[in-house]
């Protein structure tokens, strides 16, 4: 995004006249307002706005509550950016809501600038917890699971379920949800005469086309090439 000149100042905070603002990130705390104008180039220009809930980032993120945040204008931060396309890719593609559950609440790390207070979880989960939460996954992995049901049923907050379940497993929810469906996807696809938009509905992939970027990302192969495996 560009604009030929303009201004912009959050109040009580910093001001800037600058023009090129391709992949910068201005950040308002609760109660502070941005005010300014522009002289938009005649090309098109596109943002991403977020919302961050003050209740829900408490939920999710315990070492948020308390934390001072302060105003950021036209920063610029690449892990953000790139954060922020995998959001937008998922967005579009309408992809697993786990996944987007877990690039949200990086986003509100990254965004808020809580890399530096969040304390690192020791250990892991524990067994009777781990068993909890592979076997929900394995229940309901045909149907859309978010991180907050899942976080829930093993009695933790998101971040905490995510990072101890890493530090479990080797690997995020996401990822092991992932490789589950793939898992099965695959038993359907080889042994079965299932069409491939049923075989991702089964394996709850929502359609062909998201069981395809997963299996490309995991296996370097797409469903018609498992297919033809048999």
């Amino acid at each position: 995004m560009s604009i030929a000149d303009g201004e912009i100042q959050i109040d009580g905070g910093e001001h800037s006249t600058q023009t090129t603002l391709q992949d910068t990130l201005t950040l308002l705390p609760p109660h502070r307002d941005a005010k300014g104008w522009c002289d938009p180039v005649g090309s098109k220009s596109t943002y991403t706005a977020l919302y961050f809930d003050p209740v829900l980032i408490g939920e999710a993120l315990e070492q948020y509550r308390g934390a001072e945040i302060e105003p950021v204008l036209y920063g610029r931060d690449p892990a953000l950016v790139g954060t922020m396309k995998k959001i937008s890719d998922v967005a579009r593609s309408g992809g697993d809501q786990l996944y987007a559950d877990q690039l949200c609440i990086l986003a509100a790390i990254e965004a808020l600038g809580l890399r530096s207070i969040l304390k690192p979880i020791k250990g892991g989960l524990s067994a009777k917890q781990l068993a909890c939460a592979k076997d929900f996954l394995h229940e309901h992995q045909a149907r859309p699971i978010s991180l907050a049901e899942l976080a829930a049923h093993v009695g933790l907050s998101r971040h905490h379920l995510t990072r101890a379940f890493t530090t479990s497993t080797g690997k995020p929810p996401f990822r092991y949800l992932a490789e589950l469906r793939v898992e099965r996807a695959i038993g359907l696809l080889v042994n079965s005469d299932q069409s491939i938009a049923a075989v991702a509905k089964a394996c709850g992939f929502g359609d062909d086309g998201n069981m395809r970027r997963v299996m490309q990302q995991l296996l370097g192969v797409g469903p018609r090439q498992v297919r033809q495996t048999r």
